[in-house]
């Protein structure tokens, strides 16, 4: 297969995601972010495992990532920033920031672990193990400790709901009218159609300038460092500081870690262009969730 046929589930997933997002919205308005989130966790593990199953086909392929899609649905950052946001106010930037740290230490983990489970067990049995890792992390910790305001009952719901009219902000059909809410969305999308499309092939980019494997790997892991980095770091700093400004300088870094990229100028290039767009990585959702709270309310 070439990249380009891999690919295609990951295309499919994150069209699937972007086409039903709003669905996945509503639900947590109406259920609570536990439920979806645990839901989501237990299909999102059993679909990676499934992904070792694959025929070889591309109609299977694709059937197996549409599993994925409604899985990544439900574990999306949506998910737990709902809960945050819930839960926080004066320190939210830096509450989504450390929440966030959980995401972006997969992007740093998984790379590396991946690519030394496919080098000794080869890659069926690869996606196998990486579902079981999450299923054993996941799924404890979060039926232990996930809630949000809005979880725990149909009287907590109602609760919420109640406080939901009196709380700052817009409702959807207000949003709706507001420039600023397609400004974010469209600035949104370009920003993650540039950094997904790099971050899912970094490793195979890296490997084509000249790089071996596993140090192809490693500076995944790397990047992925440096996504924790933004995430507590941009929610730090937009406590502090205007946040169109910090917004900004951050839409920057992909920029510059693509020019490197393209310039094949020795490891030490292709090293930074990695920190940099995990940087940016790190920053993005932060900013994304943190801007509309800000400028369309919590209601």
């Amino acid at each position: 297969w070439t990249r380009a046929d891999v690919s295609i589930g990951t295309t499919v997933a994150i069209a699937t995601g972007a086409a039903l997002n709003p669905l996945i919205g509503i639900l947590i308005d109406r259920i609570g972010p536990r439920r979806v989130g645990l839901f989501g966790i237990a299909l999102i593990c059993a679909a990676m495992a499934l992904l070792g199953t694959a025929t070889g086909t591309r109609a299977n392929w694709i059937g197996l990532w549409l599993i994925v899609a409604a899985g990544g649905l439900c574990v999306q950052p949506m998910v737990w920033a709902a809960a945050v946001a819930s839960r926080f106010n004066a320190a939210r930037g830096l509450a989504l920031g450390i929440n966030m740290v959980g995401p972006a230490s997969g992007i740093a983990i998984f790379p590396l672990l991946s690519t030394w489970l496919i080098a000794h067990y080869g890659w069926r049995t690869g996606f196998i193990a990486l579902g079981a890792i999450w299923a054993a992390l996941l799924l404890p910790l979060n039926f232990l400790y996930f809630r949000g305001a809005a979880d725990g009952g149909r009287a907590r719901r109602q609760t919420a709901k109640a406080a939901a009219d009196v709380l700052p902000g817009l409702w959807v059909r207000e949003a709706l009218r507001r420039p600023s809410f397609y400004m974010l969305t469209i600035a949104a999308s370009l920003f993650t159609f540039t950094l997904v499309g790099i971050t899912v092939h970094l490793v195979p980019i890296l490997v084509d300038g000249g790089i071996v494997k596993m140090t192809a790997a490693t500076l995944a892991f790397a990047s992925g460092l440096c996504a924790i980095t933004g995430r507590l770091g941009t929610g730090f700093v937009l406590d502090r500081f205007r946040a169109p400004n910090v917004a900004a300088a951050a839409m920057v870094l992909p920029i510059g870690g693509c020019a490197l990229l393209l310039l094949h100028g020795g490891w030490w290039m292709q090293a930074a262009a990695a920190l940099l767009i995990g940087f940016a990585m790190g920053a993005e959702f932060e900013l994304v969730t943190y801007l509309a709270t800000r400028h369309l309310g919590l209601r």
